[in-house]
């Protein structure tokens, strides 16, 4: 029995061992501090008031030095994109200095983020600030604050495959999300370059991102199980699909059940924060998109399960 129990209490250990180095990353911000701390009981006895001030300065220090690297990344990035849009454009800007309380509140939120893909929405919600002086309240900063690298990806891989949808001469903004399932349908008879859907299928984002985006307040979904939304009119109506500077113009379907006309459309809509931050970042419309939507309004897809 006390072999059994002697056993038990070595395996014990090396369990605890094995997992000991695990989280000592997170240890780090604070070693400097315990030896302060650990010097100061050795040597003198105990803590004294310089001593607490020589910690928490080694904490604030780090803290500062790490926050003022990334908000300098993004700056960067920042200029890096000033620079690509002028090379592309010969557009004269009006370069607009925000306000020193939006300027203090974005350094706050965006100092904290030092992954690079993540850095780079911010810099393009810091440059459009200047040269568009883009209404982008803290509200939005706020909701951008929640993106981790992944749900950045998303975000802007949404951005991206965003179409306008005008009937009526309103206009609305939507994201085209169309499961690979059903872009399998709409190449069924197709004999045109079918690349951009391949290309499509690997940009748009799965249910797991949708559901994370709708989460923090950027996206709502109609029904992840279904393939279109559905607009109904009371009148027969043109409705136009349009993205960049290319659009196609279909007719709204008439649905005799109803006595009412209808268009699908995709199932994924902005909130008000997804939309604002959408116009603020600009992010450009895939090249990829247009194939596939000019397919999507030419073959409505109905709803399925």
């Amino acid at each position: 029995m006390l072999e059994e129990i002697k056993l038990g209490i070595e395996t014990a250990d090396k369990m605890v061992n094995r997992g000991q180095g695990i989280f000592n990353h997170m240890k780090k911000p604070y070693q400097a501090g315990e030896e302060i701390i650990s010097k100061a009981i050795s040597e003198n006895g105990g803590i004294s008031a310089d001593d607490i001030q020589a910690v928490a300065m080694q904490f604030m220090v780090r803290k500062f030095v790490k926050k003022i690297k990334n908000y300098d990344s993004i700056i960067k990035k920042a200029e890096q994109q000033f620079d690509k849009l002028l090379e592309q454009t010969a557009e004269n800007f009006s370069i607009r200095t925000p306000d020193e309380d939006w300027i203090e509140y974005f350094f706050d939120m965006s100092s904290r983020v030092s992954n690079e893909a993540v850095q780079e929405i911010w810099a393009r919600i810091l440059l459009q600030k200047h040269i568009n002086n883009s209404s982008v309240k803290k509200v939005m900063l706020n909701s951008l604050a929640l993106l981790d690298a992944e749900a950045a990806s998303a975000f802007k891989a949404i951005c991206t495959l965003t179409y306008k949808l005008i009937i009526n001469n309103e206009i609305r903004v939507i994201p085209l999300v169309v499961w690979d399932y059903n872009i399998d349908n709409l190449l069924d008879g197709y004999e045109g370059d079918t690349e951009p859907f391949e290309k499509y299928k690997k940009i748009c984002p799965d249910e797991k991102d949708l559901e994370y985006l709708a989460e923090i307040g950027l996206v709502t979904t109609t029904n992840l199980t279904s393939s279109t939304y559905t607009v109904f009119s009371p009148e027969k109506s043109e409705v136009t699909f349009k993205c960049n500077e290319d659009s196609i113009t279909i007719d709204e379907t008439y649905n005799e059940d109803e006595d009412i006309y209808q268009t699908e459309v995709s199932f994924v809509f902005f909130t008000q924060v997804g939309l604002a931050l959408y116009e603020a970042i600009g992010f450009p419309e895939d090249e990829a998109l247009f194939p596939v939507l000019k397919r999507f309004a030419e073959n409505q897809i109905p709803y399925s399960e």
